[in-house]
């Protein structure tokens, strides 16, 4: 049976694409390698992964999902600012290689355009990006708060608290 990559649905035989998710049909859902894991977790204690996602555990669990279904490596990482007295880790981060940090950005576009169209939304009606580097205004798109960020790699909407940068 031919399965889709990136939103996991099985197809029957003679199916060849995913009209959801517009992606061609595999005929095994991939896995990550060990190698690629370690690769990602050496970059961790060295301190040259890249964060590409923040959330709840549950949250973070599922974009590792969705990493691996595009065969890009991840890890979850608890996130030490996050830790208050008696307990840690209220928030994890997903990390990722550097090299990956291109195909973790595709991975999780596509992700979002799938959601997108799961909800029938069409995805050329939402204006998705968001400009961060002229240093002005800025809105967000989850609640429509208007705010201007610090700096491109640190934008937070103050309201809602969606992360709409990229850790540098």
């Amino acid at each position: 049976m031919p399965y889709c990559p990136a939103c996991r649905s099985e197809f029957r035989e003679g199916f060849d694409h995913c009209a959801s998710c517009d992606r061609a049909l595999v005929d095994e859902l991939p896995d990550v390698s060990l190698e690629g894991i370690e690769a990602v977790e050496a970059a961790v204690r060295s301190g040259e992964a890249i964060i590409v996602a923040r959330g709840s555990l549950q949250d973070v669990r599922r974009m590792q999902e969705v990493l691996a279904d595009f065969r890009v490596p991840a890890v979850v990482t608890g996130d030490a600012a996050s830790c208050t007295s008696g307990s840690c880790s209220a928030t994890y981060d997903v990390a990722v290689h550097p090299d990956s940090v291109r195909d973790a950005q595709n991975a999780l576009a596509a992700n979002y355009q799938a959601m997108l169209v799961n909800e029938g939304v069409d995805p050329a009606s939402v204006e998705g990006v968001v400009e961060l580097e002229s240093g002005g205004e800025t809105q967000c798109p989850a609640c429509e708060t208007l705010f201007v960020p610090e700096d491109a790699a640190s934008a937070e909407c103050p309201d809602c608290g969606l992360f709409l940068g990229i850790p540098g």
